[in-house]
């Protein structure tokens, strides 16, 4: 192993490698990103850190050559680099496993844009109106949910907003902790209790993230349809699984992609940070949804279908909740 880094250090004496192994919803590729820099990195220090994490913390089974011959033999032997030029590598992992190295250390979030967004829509009936959510492509961080979408389900919730569809269609996931903080907008809990929204464990069951709700959120009382597909992957499938089994959300489209992992991050002494599979996804009674995605209420392939379906089940429901208010009263 020392020859073969000294091989790398010698091919390639002023340049700093940075890799990315991401894993995407039909495999795994490798990042390649070159920047230059004043001194050795030492990568076999970092290297040999690497591995001590992986070996600690990966929810796979380590196999240290596996490891060495994917990072970085392949990238000594195979690509020739160029300052800041990204550079796509076919991986040798297999599906789901996950592995990558980031420098500088956020360089993760801004790969993938976020776009999102929440307003009303017509509801079809008199004097009420449901509230429209995209999620866009990835669901966002936590402070991105609290600054966006949490006051706004309080300005709906006081205008009278009564339904909601939430939009999670082609949402290939994105950070837990955001659909945590996304969940406590809907969630009811019971005063003086506290409810798990879901927990990622790793290795010999060690919770890695645990989030519960404290209270009921501004919308706990709405009526909540879910659009879904088959790319409806990872922290968009907490959400909508979640609010299928607790909330009694409607699902609509088609079985989503059943990706039930969690990546962590641990930064390293060179000032880059790895991301890595850590744990599964875990809901109440250590209950896990592995090895099926979230099965829709009402299967249908076609986007027009699923969006009247959705808005077919709100009504639905705005008139049982009205229903039940008035006799309540009586």
């Amino acid at each position: 192993m020392g020859r073969l880094f000294g091989r790398f250090a010698s091919s390639v004496p002023f340049w700093f490698v940075v890799v990315f192994i991401l894993s995407t919803l039909t495999g795994t590729a490798i990042f390649v990103f070159a920047e230059k820099v004043s001194s050795d990195p030492k990568p076999a220090n970092v290297f040999e850190e690497l591995l001590h994490i992986l070996e600690k913390d990966w929810l796979y089974p380590l196999n240290r050559q596996e490891i060495y011959n994917c990072v970085m033999a392949r990238v000594v032997n195979e690509v020739q680099l160029h300052p800041k030029e990204e550079i796509i590598l076919p991986s040798c992992f297999q599906q789901d496993k996950y592995i990558s190295l980031s420098q500088p250390p956020h360089v993760m979030e801004e790969i993938i844009p976020v776009r999102f967004r929440m307003e009303a829509t017509p509801s079809g009936i008199p004097d009420v109106s449901f509230g429209s959510i995209s999620l866009g492509k990835i669901i966002p961080q936590q402070k991105n949910v609290n600054e966006y979408f949490t006051p706004l389900f309080q300005r709906m919730h006081e205008s009278g907003v009564s339904g909601y569809v939430i939009d999670l269609a082609d949402n290939i996931g994105g950070f837990a902790e955001g659909a945590a903080v996304f969940l406590h907008n809907l969630v009811s809990v019971p005063k003086h209790t506290e409810r798990l929204l879901f927990e990622i464990k790793g290795k010999n069951s060690t919770i890695f993230e645990r989030h519960v709700a404290t209270k009921s959120g501004p919308a706990a009382d709405a009526c909540i349809s879910i659009l879904v597909n088959s790319n409806t992957a990872s922290a968009a499938e907490i959400i909508a699984l979640y609010l299928q089994r607790y909330q009694h959300a409607f699902v609509v489209g088609t079985p989503t992609y059943n990706k039930w992992l969690a990546q962590g991050r641990r930064p390293l002494s060179d000032g880059s940070t790895l991301r890595f599979t850590l744990g599964q996804v875990y809901f109440e009674h250590n209950n896990t949804n592995n090895g099926l995605g979230v099965i829709p209420d009402f299967i249908t392939n076609d986007p027009h279908t699923r969006l009247e379906k959705a808005m077919e089940y709100l009504r639905e429901c705005h008139a049982k909740k009205e229903t039940a208010h008035i006799t309540a009263q009586k």
